[in-house]
């Protein structure tokens, strides 16, 4: 893996969480001391954007969420990453058509929103856009998988993606059953913590629902 940032002073930030994202696998007992260096060792760092892509085969774009640092990164990328270099894109609420939008192989791009801590949190969205080819969406799902990641494919566009949506849901209901005085902020959140956060973390809500209901999810 290269990492590219614009300068020393992120590239050197950027390998302190690599540092403290290993350490912590290694702490958990996810991989020895030893594993620890070797995920260390496989990653270099570079303000040289030419250098950083030249190789590429998979490139995850993760700058910021500002349209036009999005294009000229795009622009970097068409410049100097291998034809048929893969992209996906961090982007937690902007589409891959926009982010694209200065690209000649529009194909090669997707969405790929991970989810933080990504060392830790298996989640990742693949929200192709309506250009992406479908062997990019196919490699990039694939890709993720061997990564042990947990990937889940959109299939047309949606502003905040799944994850966010249905987050949002819980912390607006939280928001009102708080400021109409039914429960203090607290309890709410130990609601969910020690009540249907255990049985989402296992099943998620649709089995959990489908195992509930005799005639299963269909019925309700």
């Amino acid at each position: 893996v290269v990492v590219y940032d614009i300068t020393d002073e992120a590239l050197a930030y950027a390998e302190g969480l690599v540092k403290r994202s290993a350490k912590t696998l290694a702490d958990c007992g996810v991989v020895d001391e030893k594993g620890a260096e070797e995920l260390c060792g496989r990653v270099s760092y570079t303000t040289n954007v030419e250098e950083a892509l030249k190789n590429a085969q998979y490139i995850q774009e993760s700058v910021p969420e500002n349209l036009a640092i999005k294009h000229a990164t795009v622009e970097n990328i068409e410049k100097y990453a291998p034809a048929d270099a893969l992209v996906g894109s961090s982007a937690s609420r902007m589409q891959i058509g926009d982010i694209c939008a200065p690209a000649e192989r529009k194909g090669r791009y997707t969405g790929a929103h991970p989810y933080n801590p990504p060392h830790l949190v298996p989640l990742v969205e693949i929200c192709p856009g309506e250009e992406t080819s479908e062997e990019t969406k196919e490699t990039v799902y694939e890709f993720f998988k061997l990564l042990k990641k947990e990937p889940i494919m959109l299939h047309q566009p949606s502003v905040g993606f799944v994850g966010n949506r249905l987050q949002a849901v819980l912390f607006r209901e939280l928001k009102d059953l708080v400021g109409r005085g039914v429960v203090s902020l607290e309890d709410a959140n130990k609601a969910v913590t020690f009540g249907p956060g255990f049985r989402w973390g296992v099943m998620g809500p649709t089995l959990v629902f489908d195992l509930g209901n005799a005639k299963g999810i269909k019925a309700l």
